[in-house]
């Protein structure tokens, strides 16, 4: 099964290390890596790394519109395979996912990554095995499904517009319960724009509380609260 892995790369060196070795082992086609105003050794780590399937892309500005959706589209366009996988820089893959990826030839599929062992990595793990709606950010789908999926001038996160488009347009979808894992641990400010983001998508307020509560993120609630005042 041929694929395109479409990797971001902010200045990721020390990451790298960690998480290049899991890309090579599922054996893509092609790694187009979107190496973003990078000013380490990341390039030249990832051309250690994958060899000759690594198609590199230079980015020396911040790009209009939804930046990191903008990267994205960006290693999009270059890819030479049907299937794309997107992925982080940050997050080790699952090697079960070679077997699985032919299923992105008509799905979306998502692959359950986990933060990685804290409080998070219970919580994450218990609501993955529920009957409900679930999305991850490292998934693939089809390459001609991209203008459905992304759009850069949207401000939403590039997943959340994803999983977004996925329920409105009723696409063909799969969740697999693999075991990638997000090294990076959470950055406080960011649960800031989780909450925002899920005042943004009409979420409701009992809902975000016991977001905010069952992974002890205070942060969620607060900013969906000054959300709902704008």
């Amino acid at each position: 099964m041929t694929f395109t892995v479409v990797l971001p790369v902010h200045n990721e060196e020390t990451m790298l290390r960690k998480t290049l070795p899991s890309i090579k082992a599922i054996k893509p086609s092609e790694v187009v890596c979107v190496f973003d105003r990078c000013s380490d050794g990341s390039q030249r780590l990832c051309k250690a790394y994958l060899g000759e399937v690594m198609t590199p892309l230079i980015v020396r500005k911040k790009l209009d519109g939804n930046h990191l959706a903008s990267l994205y589209l960006m290693g999009i366009s270059q890819a030479n395979h049907e299937i794309v996988l997107l992925t982080q820089a940050d997050v080790t893959l699952d090697p079960r996912i070679r077997h699985l990826i032919h299923e992105a030839r008509n799905h979306v599929c998502s692959f359950r990554n986990l933060p990685y062992l804290g409080w998070n990595t219970l919580v994450t793990f218990t609501l993955s095995l529920m009957p409900k709606f679930k999305f991850s950010g490292v998934l693939a789908f089809p390459k001609r499904w991209t203008p459905l999926l992304i759009d850069a001038e949207n401000d939403l996160e590039w997943d959340t517009q994803i999983a977004r488009k996925v329920i409105e347009l009723n696409l063909p979808y799969k969740y697999f319960k693999t075991a990638c894992w997000n090294l990076r641990p959470y950055v406080r400010s960011r649960l800031w724009v989780i909450g925002e983001t899920r005042r943004k998508l009409g979420r409701r307020p009992l809902g975000t509380l016991l977001y905010s509560v069952v992974r002890l993120q205070p942060e969620v609630f607060t900013a969906y609260l000054r959300a709902r005042g704008r």
